[in-house]
């Protein structure tokens, strides 16, 4: 599917991009969950242009636990830090479904 501004993407395989937006907002998201992960492996995303960039992450911390973020990329600091919106906890099994 052709990324539109407002259209989700399909669900694809964590790529480089996104293995990094996990690596620099993993300290947020352990403060905001109060945990730390032994495991902090991205799995698979979506994302949005709106604004920037839009993501959904699924994210497996450990055993059949996953965590679901909501990360963006403000366009006009793309690139200086990416913002955590919403951390779910999820079992590893349930299916990534942006809202």
């Amino acid at each position: 599917m052709a990324e539109e501004p407002g259209q989700w993407t399909d669900i694809k395989p964590a790529d480089s991009n996104v293995k990094a937006i996990c690596k620099e907002v993993r300290p947020d998201v352990e403060k905001r969950v109060g945990k730390s992960f032994e495991e902090f492996m991205p799995l698979q995303y979506t994302s949005q242009k709106q604004n920037g960039i839009n993501y959904w992450i699924k994210v497996h911390v450990g055993g059949e636990d996953s965590l679901h973020l909501k990360a963006h990329q403000d366009i006009k600091t793309f690139g200086e830090g990416t913002k955590i919106t919403i951390v779910r906890a999820k079992n590893l099994a349930d299916e990534l479904v942006p809202k």
